[in-house]
């Protein structure tokens, strides 16, 4: 199960299906967002005066998970519980089919990062492919040259086959990356 919380919109999206507007104040307030891959993730502090991100903590338990499943369900049947009083089908569920540059970076372990920007010193295959994903406007998942790119980071050996199936999974791989 995929999670992604955003503290600031009160949003929470499970396997790519966001629900917002939540109650999210069981939170603390210096907790930005947190990202959750099934079986690890990481957490992304910021000042909670100025918004801005302090530091990002890998986990391997996430943390507050009863209370998050609980806000996400109970406001997924309460709509649909609505839509249903209203004799309307739900509306179908938008799935997760981009990113920003900055947030699909942030997917990769900090070692990871590392890694990648310490083999683009030597690697300009490597440099070329984080080049245009730096220069991209949205990162959109089913582009080829992100699987491409992938395929070249687990080739390189910077991460394992596992990881890159973490980071991108394969139903959504492989058709868009766009330039502004």
């Amino acid at each position: 199960m995929k999670i992604t919380v955003i503290n600031p919109d009160k949003a929470i999206y499970i396997d790519g299906v966001s629900i917002d507007k939540l109650d999210l104040s069981f939170l603390p307030s210096d907790i930005h967002a947190i990202q959750w891959y099934g079986n690890k993730g990481h957490i992304e502090f910021c000042d909670p005066d100025t918004g801005l991100i302090t530091r990002n903590e890998d986990i391997t338990v996430l943390p507050y998970a009863d209370q998050l499943l609980s806000a996400w369900q109970t406001e997924k049947d309460a709509r649909s519980a609505m839509l249903m009083e209203q004799n309307l089908s739900p509306a179908p569920t938008k799935a997760i089919t981009s990113t920003t540059p900055l947030q699909y970076v942030e997917r990769f372990t900090d070692a990871e990062q590392l890694a990648i920007v310490t083999a683009t010193m030597n690697n300009p295959v490597i440099k070329l492919w984080y080049d245009k994903l730096m220069a991209a406007s949205e990162v959109v998942f089913s582009d080829p040259r992100l699987s491409a790119g992938m395929d070249v980071m687990v080739a390189a050996g910077l991460i394992t086959q596992a990881r890159s199936e973490e980071i991108l999974p394969l139903d959504v791989r492989s058709t868009g990356m766009t330039t502004a």
